[in-house]
């Protein structure tokens, strides 16, 4: 059974390739348009997704795979992200935030995203 949509990220409007990915629960990754915007869902097949580590690396898993695919500009969405459909996302993200959102892909075009650990030794 089907509850809603279940959100991964946002591209800026562009080409895509055929591909084939499978995101939470095994569902098939589709994309949408609003507004020069691509969103990447999943019918989501629970009302709720606990912040389990199989459920955080199968969010994470789609947003990666994308970027391999040569994908580089992806906004990520908050884990558990899950709206009743398309009027709801355009009313309450795409139109209040349509130009933030153009900014923001402005901003991240041409960067990556790199993480690191540290280590902070004190002088007692």
């Amino acid at each position: 059974m089907s509850y809603s949509l279940y959100l991964y990220g946002i591209l800026p409007k562009t080409k895509l390739k055929s591909w084939h990915l499978q995101g939470l629960d095994n569902q098939p990754v589709y994309t949408h348009e609003i507004d020069g915007f691509i969103f990447l869902y999943s019918e989501a097949q629970q009302e709720r997704y606990l912040a389990s580590r199989r459920n955080l690396l199968g969010h994470e898993k789609v947003l990666e795979a994308m970027m391999q695919e040569g994908y580089r500009t992806i906004l990520p969405l908050q884990f558990g992200l899950i709206v009743s459909d398309w009027d709801a996302v355009a009313k309450q993200l795409v139109n209040p935030y349509h130009e933030r959102l153009k900014e923001l892909f402005v901003k991240l075009e041409g960067n990556r995203e790199v993480g690191g650990e540290g280590f902070l030794e004190s002088n007692r």
